[in-house]
């Protein structure tokens, strides 16, 4: 109790800066230890394949919305007549999604 009541007493910023730091930890813990588990890998090879795709057929209806003919092989995208995009696991932007995420979980103001 004492410990959260001095928490609750710290400047914003500080609480900004241990929350950041609590969510990086418990981040760094699930790719350290977790993700190596045969279950949570199986799990996240599901999701990465599934972001894959959904954002594959998501980006050729906005293509095609716009008049640009486009075909989907495998993991690449193209317009017809041009060259394409591979999506792999770096382009998904999950990390940048989780970053912005932390951000605004470890936010000290009000969630309106």
């Amino acid at each position: 109790m004492q410990l959260i009541s001095k928490y609750q007493n710290l400047h914003p910023m500080v609480k900004f800066f241990i929350n950041g730091a609590l969510l990086f930890g418990l981040w760094w813990v699930f790719y350290t230890f977790f993700r190596n588990t045969a279950f949570i890998h199986a799990i996240y090879e599901d999701v990465t394949a599934l972001l894959t795709k959904n954002l594959l057929i998501t980006s050729k209806y906005f293509l095609n919305i716009w008049g640009f003919e486009t075909e989907i092989f495998g993991k690449t995208i193209r317009i017809i007549g041009t060259g394409g995009v591979y999506l792999d696991r770096g382009c998904l932007a999950r990390n940048l999604m989780g970053l912005f995420t932390g951000f605004i979980f470890a936010y000290p103001g009000v969630i309106k």
